[in-house]
């Protein structure tokens, strides 16, 4: 039987341009793929630096490392399976910045909970939650979510699906579509500044 080969993951651009990444043996853990993961920083080009990052679901890291490497004040990993946080300190274990990155290795929704509890806001908040789970309780992410923040969703496309935010406060900014994936730009209302949502498919 002949393995699939797979593309070797790599930090796409900022100060750690070019770090390879420690990726998953198997499938229990799928990282967001570097096409998406390259258009959703040129989206967030304007807003990434100095933000306050918070990587729900985070795998092996990929996302949230390199919103550190392009300019982000710190990043808050938040994964319950501890073979993916080994994944997530391994390839920390490359950057300069180790001092900003955070690792919660617990369940999204009780993290989330525990933020709220200590008033922590995030001016982005990034979540893919895993194929085979139920999703995230969303109005947990309204109150850690600074007044002008956004939260990233993504998710399979898959035509006539629900909003997963029906019911909370937060209004849809953005949408894109990369192949089988699905991107989703969420804020309150009366969030100001502009959003950098322009990046061409």
């Amino acid at each position: 039987m002949t393995q699939k080969t797979r593309t070797p993951m790599r930090i796409i651009g900022g100060t750690d341009r070019g770090k390879h990444l420690v990726g998953p043996s198997d499938q229990s853990i799928r990282p967001t793929p570097g096409l998406v993961r390259e258009a959703l920083f040129n989206i967030l080009q304007e807003v990434i630096e100095g933000s306050h990052f918070l990587d729900l679901y985070a795998g092996n890291g990929a996302v949230g490392l390199e919103a550190l490497s392009r300019g982000a004040a710190s990043v808050t990993f938040v994964e319950s399976s501890q073979a993916a946080v080994r994944l997530i300190r391994a390839n920390l274990a490359k950057f300069s910045r180790q001092g900003d990155a955070y690792i919660r290795t617990t369940s999204a929704p009780g993290q989330c909970r525990v933020f709220q509890r200590d008033q922590r806001e995030f001016d982005l908040i990034f979540l893919d939650p895993p194929y085979n789970l139920p999703g995230m309780p969303i109005n947990l992410l309204e109150p850690i979510l600074a007044p002008n923040g956004l939260v990233i969703h993504q998710r399979p496309f898959k035509k006539g699906v629900g909003d997963p935010f029906k019911g909370t406060t937060l209004e849809r900014l953005d949408l894109r579509k990369y192949g089988k994936t699905e991107l989703s730009f969420w804020g309150f209302p009366d969030r100001s500044g502009d959003f950098a949502g322009d990046d061409d498919d």
